[in-house]
């Protein structure tokens, strides 16, 4: 018996999938039948992950998504570089926690946990949506957060980053819900 192709399956885009929620986001995607989509910038990570899941349900991209040019393009290439006709989600997982106080912050480091932790996912959110829009079915944007979002972090810049991502969240709801446009 062959092994299915790629596009015989649903797919999963999963962002921060070396580790953590998003490596095991991945693992529990792939078990259920999906075909994953893993990016992340941890090279070691994701070769791990290709180690132990079957490579007929498994794609990796090394992506640093603190960088604009790969987070207002990564959407868009999955579809015309690496030829997807169709995603089915879209995982928002990628994010930082320098765990320090915001006078400790270097202006590189301000920029890098916006990008990473909110500027990534409204590009990605809104070039996901915007090729998804004519499916037939429904499609799924899922943001990863944290309760910091909601009650504060001593860690200043992640804890507005994550309540940014709540209410991102939420207006991804008004605005790509079936009948929103």
């Amino acid at each position: 018996m062959s092994s299915p192709s790629r596009d015989s399956h649903e797919k999963i885009v999963i962002t921060g999938a070396a580790n953590g929620i998003g490596k095991a986001t991945a693992i529990a995607c792939v078990e259920a039948g999906y075909y994953v989509i893993a990016a992340d910038k941890d090279r070691l990570g994701l070769q791990a992950l290709q180690a132990r899941l079957p490579t007929h349900r498994l794609e990796t991209h090394l992506a640093d998504f603190s960088q604009p040019q790969v987070y207002q393009s990564f959407i868009g290439d999955l579809y015309d570089r690496h030829r997807h006709n169709a995603l089915e989600a879209l995982v928002n997982n990628a994010g930082i926690y320098h765990g320090k106080s915001v006078y400790d912050y270097s202006d590189e480091e301000v920029e890098e946990i916006w990008a990473v932790n909110l500027k990534s996912l409204v590009y990605l959110s809104k070039d996901f949506a915007r090729r998804e829009s004519g499916a037939t079915h429904l499609r799924s944007i899922v943001n990863v957060t944290s309760v910091a979002g909601e009650v504060g972090s001593m860690d200043a810049l992640y804890g507005a980053t994550k309540a940014g991502v709540i209410g991102l969240t939420k207006a991804n709801a008004w605005n790509f819900a079936p009948g929103s446009g």
